[in-house]
């Protein structure tokens, strides 16, 4: 497992293992409620993903007991 290096940190999470991608929205406090800034990290983030031939799945999750 890897975490990539980013410049959503506070707002999303994003790690591979293998094959697998996850996004974890970081906004436990918030519900995981989507702001503009995480709306911009989101299509940055699976625009990114969407660029690598190295992955074969997506799985979205959130942080904290909300999602």
């Amino acid at each position: 497992m890897s975490e990539w290096n980013h410049p959503w940190g506070e707002v999303l999470g994003l790690r591979q293992d293998g094959a697998v991608c996850t996004l974890t929205l970081q906004r436990p406090r918030r519900f995981n409620a989507l702001s503009p800034e995480l709306v911009a990290a989101l299509q940055g983030a699976l625009a990114l993903v969407a660029a690598r031939d190295d992955v074969r799945a997506l799985v979205l999750t959130g942080a904290g007991p909300a999602f």
